[in-house]
């Protein structure tokens, strides 16, 4: 990930006050972009503005994408799945964080439900598995 990328996020982000925290994840937080890849973002966004979340959404991608000049794909990681959160808290990069305490209990709830999901993940996978056999 290149210094660049990372505090032209931090520094646009760091002035958005209904912004928790801020995730830099897939290819550019691994280091395997390419010329025509996407940046991946995470915003974790105050619980009180989620009703404005897709405006949000809208928002910093158009101005991020201006400022980077590059296309921008924003996932608001208050609504996603335990899958991408997984892929996010292992993979990612945090590139700005706001309020921590605030994240740490987006953390910490979102770990639970992650670990609950693998549970039935790999019972769902195991019974297909079995069907799959017969």
């Amino acid at each position: 990930m290149s210094d660049d990328l990372k505090n032209t996020i931090q520094k646009y982000f760091q002035h958005q006050k209904e912004v928790i925290a801020v995730y830099l994840f897939g290819s550019y937080a691994s280091a395997k972009n390419r010329f025509f890849s996407d940046v991946d973002i995470g915003v974790i966004l105050n619980h009180s503005v989620m009703q404005q979340s897709f405006a949000l959404r809208n928002r910093f991608t158009v101005v991020l994408g201006r400022k980077l000049r590059q296309d921008i794909h924003i996932t608001v990681l208050n609504t996603a799945g335990e899958l991408l959160l997984k892929q996010v808290f292992q993979k990612g990069a945090c590139v700005c964080v706001n309020h921590p305490d605030q994240l740490k209990y987006f953390k910490m709830t979102r770990y639970a439900m992650i670990a609950e999901f693998g549970y039935y993940l790999k019972m769902t996978q195991d019974g297909f598995c079995r069907a799959l056999q017969r």
